[in-house]
């Protein structure tokens, strides 16, 4: 069996660190891709019960795809 595509999602917990190098690991093996998706929920879900703008929840959800 091959890939020529892997996708991992990421967070910032240990399990999802390892499943990351595991992720990078298989690609290097298999010679494939490797994409990284992270999913947030909506700012516009909390943003308005929290007295922070849209731009300012895009902004620090940005911030954290750079660091993970």
């Amino acid at each position: 069996m091959s890939f020529n595509k892997i996708l991992v999602a990421v967070e910032s917990s240990p399990i999802a660190t390892h499943a990351v190098d595991v992720g990078v690991e298989l690609a290097r093996s298999l010679k494939s891709e490797i994409a990284l998706i992270r999913v947030t929920a909506p700012p516009i879900a909390y943003g308005a019960d929290a007295g922070i703008s849209v731009n300012e929840l895009m902004a620090q959800a940005r911030q954290e795809d750079k660091r993970l």
